[in-house]
């Protein structure tokens, strides 16, 4: 039996609408980044980033699919853990702002701790993180990133593994590795990242460096003397 181009074209859209043929980018889950796995408190959610704010609570939180482009911010108080699809798990700090992206997240506003460990450990950069300072580019690690939205600076602190960061304007690269702290100031040269103990959180308060110095006699001996918590 012949049927009409028409008729044909009439089958395949019936067969589109009942969900029998997948067409690639029809619809969002093509943009789906990852999910919310845990919140304390409450945690503001912008759908594409151009859209109103909208608080939720964990109940409706954890019921979220992240898509691409959407901003989350946790409020004062408030702690969260996202679950990206390629397999990072960001810990979001509270009062901080951070925008998800398809293996990547920009971080404007406060802080996260990072744990991103690729399958394949062939050295190469798979998963970034961008400030207003830069870019940092993850090739398997657990790291911290903190952004002084008034000051524009950014930190990096590396607890294991290696982080790549790249300055936008300049194209300058430093590796930071292992118990290492690099502080970046938009507009002016990195310096080398500098040595902190193991138990040093960028996002808490400050501890020791691993010379016995307290941190703040050892950042007003270094050139990163606007350092500040």
């Amino acid at each position: 039996m012949r049927i009409s181009f028409k008729t044909f074209l009439s089958l395949i859209a019936a067969a589109i609408t009942a969900g029998l043929i997948g067409i690639s980018g029809a619809s969002g889950a093509s943009d789906a980044v990852g999910v919310v796995s845990r919140l304390e408190s409450k945690i503001e959610h912008n759908p594409g980033g151009d859209s109103d704010y909208t608080v939720l609570a964990p109940i409706d939180a954890l019921s979220l699919k992240l898509n691409n482009n959407d901003i989350l911010k946790s409020h004062s108080g408030s702690t969260a853990e996202i679950r990206m699809n390629g397999g990072a798990v960001i810990s979001l700090a509270s009062d901080a702002e951070m925008q998800l992206g398809i293996n990547n997240v920009r971080i404007n506003k406060g802080g996260a701790w990072i744990s991103y460990k690729p399958e394949k450990k062939d050295g190469r950069i798979s998963f970034t993180v961008k400030t207003p300072a830069g870019t940092m580019g993850i090739k398997g690690t657990t790291f911290a990133v903190k952004v002084d939205e008034k000051s524009a600076q950014a930190f990096l602190q590396v607890r294991e593994g290696c982080v790549e960061f790249k300055q936008d304007d300049t194209g300058k690269t430093v590796d930071v590795k292992d118990n290492q702290l690099l502080v970046i100031e938009k507009g002016k040269e990195i310096g080398a990242p500098v040595s902190v103990e193991a138990g040093y959180d960028i996002l808490s308060a400050p501890a020791q460096t691993d010379s016995g110095l307290k941190f703040e006699d050892y950042q007003n001996a270094n050139p990163f003397d606007k350092l500040r918590k």
